[in-house]
């Protein structure tokens, strides 16, 4: 792997690319930087494609704007788009885990151009998630976070404080971290003090800044679901049917687990039957990417959990 830098949108990101070939650009999640796609990063280079994972805007080596404003959902996905310029491509395979698939959601919808397909973990639909949470307290319970997110200095003054124990903690229960080597790249990505502010600042700008509204993807898309996930109900994988070219959906009760952070590593069998529904109804290339980075989940080790898996062009 080789690390670079790029001017896309006005910031200075860093980035981590490995091979040759189509472009995919892996977006990571909170509290996370390019080093949790290590696994995936090797095995999407050795099926032929050139993989960038980007450290986002306020994370670990990438730029880091003071204040809510510059942390808008509109601003992250132009950040995105212009990154693959910025890359000398026209366009790329869009892969989007936690944060990382909200702001892929958002460059599919509003920079169409520079996406060929989609690949989206954990991350609901806008129009999915404003539909669970008025239907009722299940979904809100589980966003308690998002509210608490919302007070200033604290939230960041708790993940930093007495040698940042609860960050060590949410890295290490569930998080991305498997030992303790990692938990301390980890930490180290979070060294500055202004760091984990920029990180909640994605939260902040979220509710108080409002971003374009949702519109209906053209691109093929594949939506991996993990059935477990704390934080987001199954239900929110449910495809959003009004301004949708149609869609397809299996679910998978093999191998697999709930995406969030490290648990996208694990396997999930069934993958590549669902895809092929979307493989038949795309060009060529989009199917080859869809497929390589299907290939690449499924070299992830194996827990038995359910999981669910949903194409469509959305």
């Amino acid at each position: 792997m080789t690390h670079g830098y790029a001017l896309a949108n006005g910031v200075r990101l860093h980035y981590v690319e490995q091979g040759t070939g189509p472009l995919v650009i892996l977006l990571h999640g909170f509290p996370d930087f390019w080093y949790g796609w290590r696994d995936q990063i090797p095995a999407l280079a050795a099926a032929g494609y050139r993989v960038v994972a980007p450290d986002l805007r306020g994370y670990n080596e990438s730029e880091r704007p003071p204040g809510i404003d510059a942390y808008r959902l509109d601003t992250l996905a132009a950040d995105v788009a212009s990154l693959v310029v910025a890359l000398g491509a026209e366009h790329a395979t869009i892969v989007g885990h936690d944060w990382g698939g909200v702001v892929a959601w958002h460059v599919a919808m509003h920079h169409p151009a520079v996406v060929t397909s989609l690949v989206i973990m954990n991350a609901p639909h806008p129009r999915a998630f404003r539909r669970e949470l008025k239907r009722g307290w299940s979904q809100r319970k589980r966003s308690w976070y998002i509210a608490f997110f919302q007070l200033p200095w604290l939230p960041e003054a708790l993940m930093n404080a007495g040698n940042r124990w609860l960050l060590r903690r949410v890295l290490r229960r569930g998080g991305p971290a498997r030992n303790d080597a990692e938990l301390a790249r980890y930490v180290e990505a979070f060294a500055s003090q202004d760091a984990m502010t920029a990180a909640i600042n994605y939260y902040r700008a979220l509710v108080q800044r409002p971003s374009q509204r949702p519109v209906t993807i053209e691109c093929p898309t594949l939506l991996v679901w993990g059935m477990r996930d704390r934080f987001l109900l199954p239900a929110l994988a449910k495809a959003w049917k009004r301004g949708s070219r149609g869609w397809s959906t299996t679910r998978s009760h093999g191998r697999g687990t709930g995406c969030s952070m490290t648990q996208r590593r694990r396997s999930m069998r069934g993958c590549s039957r669902s895809c092929r529904s979307t493989h038949r109804r795309s060009g060529g290339a989009e199917r080859a990417r869809l497929r390589a980075t299907t290939g690449a989940l499924r070299r992830m080790p194996r827990r038995s959990r359910p999981l669910l898996v949903r194409t469509w062009p959305w």
